[in-house]
């Protein structure tokens, strides 16, 4: 009787063993998903007579496979990343608003400095003043509209931090509450690979 007792004993561990292989081969392609791993264990031998006689096998624990130096190298470099990409836009976005080509801030100090070489080589000449006073205030629009595309970049960003502000707050509450269910499993003797794994 003890034999079929040891014999269902790896039956039942080995099943968990399939299940545990299965859910990893489901998650494969899961964002944040860690390998898990079936850690076995003898069971605890019975006493018979002078001799101690094995009672087959079972699961010691259920464990993430998870390279800590590897992960806080992810999560660090994809911050980077995060923050460069952000950086990028803002740039490529001021950027535009000094480009060169027609209209463009560029065109206009140009013409600004031509028509200011122009009055200072004839001063006299009253054409020429006028299109030095028509291009100093062309050159105060532009700037005026580039003082305004500014702004509404300045407003666009901190409407983006607002938002990323109130999305950080609404994970935050969602690790407190994933940080109480792990604590509750782990009081209960079970290791909460999935919590951990929608945590991280």
């Amino acid at each position: 009787m003890r034999s079929y007792e040891i014999g269902l004993s790896a039956i039942r561990t080995h099943q968990l063993t399939l299940d545990v292989i299965g859910n990893n081969i489901a998650n494969s392609t899961t964002p944040g998903y860690h390998r898990q791993r079936v850690d076995l264990a003898p069971r605890r031998p019975e006493q018979v007579g002078i001799h101690q006689i094995g009672t087959g096998v079972e699961i010691a624990n259920i464990r993430r496979v998870i390279d800590s130096a590897t992960q806080e190298a992810i999560l660090r470099n994809d911050a980077r990343i995060g923050l460069v990409d952000a950086e990028l836009a803002v740039n490529r976005e001021i950027e535009s608003l000094f480009a060169t080509g027609d209209s463009s801030i560029h065109e206009k100090y140009s013409d600004f400095f031509n028509n200011l070489e122009s009055v200072a080589n004839a001063p006299d000449v009253p054409t020429a003043r006028r299109e030095l006073l028509s291009s100093a205030e062309n050159l105060l629009y532009q700037f005026n509209d580039i003082r305004e595309a500014l702004q509404v970049q300045a407003n666009s960003r901190a409407a983006e931090v607002s938002g990323a502000i109130s999305s950080i707050n609404l994970s935050i509450a969602e690790v407190a509450e994933l940080n109480q269910q792990i604590r509750i499993e782990r009081a209960q003797g079970r290791e909460p690979a999935n919590l951990l794994d929608r945590r991280d």
